[in-house]
């Protein structure tokens, strides 16, 4: 099973990554991050920033 979590300007970093550290132990799962676009996008919290590399 393939498992995507949507990144978006202004998401929260948990929202993200909570549901990803308990899906990735999951067996027969690829867990994976996918966003609209190339390039950066801002958390909420303005602290950290992720860069997407692919589309």
């Amino acid at each position: 099973m393939k498992i995507v979590i949507y990144l978006y300007n202004g998401i929260t970093m948990l929202d993200a990554i909570g549901p990803y550290e308990v899906l990735r132990n999951m067996r027969d799962t690829e867990v994976c991050f996918v966003a609209e676009r190339k390039g950066e996008i801002k958390v909420d919290s303005g602290f950290i920033d992720i860069n997407v590399l692919m589309k």
